[in-house]
């Protein structure tokens, strides 16, 4: 095997082990909120996997699978590659099925938050909870963990194993994160802001992927590396392709919505504080989820994409957050109390 092959292999079970090793951790979580957030990241960047080793040869569907590729990569395009217009059909949908109104006070979203801060916004993640989607969300989950399962049992188990201290540390890190869900108006969130309706479901529908990504990070907060049968296993490799992944979402959006203020103004921040040459390496770090191909980077380079990586990320979470208006005060629980007693006359 030449040494791009060896590479090629080694980026794909660098990949299926990471993502079954989170996995393996939102397991042994009790706490459903904690778990979902896993999944949530898990459905993301597990979908990708399974798409991309697919196109690349290395994978296909299982005899009795009733999930088909195309809605796999339907499901990974629609959460890194479609961008909601107010117009489309899609946004529409979602706006019609949850109720949302961004121009009146209605409890009509649901955030998850982390000390009164936005986790997530369930905007994004609205068709996950469907019947119809359970078993493609089931498989796509699943995949990465069955490729360590099959492909090499014995060395999966020994490399869990390996890591069983620091599986403790990270169960921890997460069973302390409290995540707590609130209704919440979609109205008055965005009600101190001056947007078009396609920024702020724009909002909606990206603030969460990147907080999770940022937990993600944070919960490994190091590299943790080891070796096993020539091949090398890094955490950060994959989280930095994740974040190379989103942020090249953010790239792909502006061109497909050229609408969208607040992707200006990240990109104008991003003018002052990271380097023409950063875009290119990002993209060849990115490229390296493609399994066809293999992407060189030197260690400058790669401290270079690390570093630039965690302040365009920054930017977009300062901007959107610049956006938002968050008030859990009295007014806040007279209105839902009035919400709630208007419901259930409503029934």
């Amino acid at each position: 095997m030449d040494d791009k092959k060896f590479r090629i292999t080694n980026e794909i079970i660098n990949d299926a082990f990471w993502l079954s090793y989170i996995l393996e951790i939102k397991r042994r979580i009790t706490d459903y909120n904690q778990k979902e957030i896993l999944s949530f990241f898990l459905l993301v960047f597990s979908s990708v996997f399974c798409d991309e080793t697919i196109s690349a040869g290395y994978g296909g569907m299982g005899e009795n699978t009733i999930t088909t590729e195309k809605e796999i990569s339907d499901f990974r395009n629609k959460n890194l590659k479609s961008c909601f217009k107010s117009t489309s059909r899609t946004a529409k949908s979602i706006i019609d099925e949850m109720g949302v109104n961004l121009e009146n006070y209605v409890f009509d979203i649901v955030l998850s938050t982390n000390n009164s801060k936005i986790f997530d916004i369930n905007f994004r993640s609205w068709d996950f909870n469907k019947e119809e989607k359970s078993k493609l969300l089931e498989c796509v989950i699943s995949t990465p963990n069955a490729w360590m399962e099959r492909l090499m049992p014995d060395l999966y188990e020994t490399m869990l194993e390996m890591l069983k201290e620091q599986t403790e540390i990270h169960i921890n890190r997460v069973s302390n994160c409290s995540i707590d869900k609130k209704s919440y108006s979609s109205y008055k969130l965005f009600s101190k802001a001056t947007l078009s309706s396609d920024d702020k479901l724009y909002i909606l529908q990206r603030y969460g992927l990147v907080q999770l990504i940022k937990f993600v990070d944070a919960l490994f907060d190091e590299n943790v590396s080891f070796s096993c049968n020539n091949l090398k296993f890094e955490s950060e490799r994959f989280i930095v392709k994740c974040k190379a992944s989103l942020l090249e979402m953010f790239y792909t959006d502006s061109k497909n919505n050229g609408s969208i203020s607040v992707l200006k103004e990240i990109f104008a921040l991003n003018e002052n504080c990271i380097p023409s040459n950063f875009y290119a390496l990002n993209r060849s770090i990115r490229d390296n989820l493609h399994y066809g191909d293999y992407h060189y980077s030197t260690d400058e380079e790669w401290l270079l994409a690390k570093k630039h990586q965690n302040i365009y990320i920054e930017n977009v979470v300062n901007v959107f957050d610049s956006k938002l208006y968050l008030n859990f005060g009295m007014g806040y629980k007279l209105g839902l109390a009035l919400a709630k007693i208007q419901k259930r006359c409503a029934e």
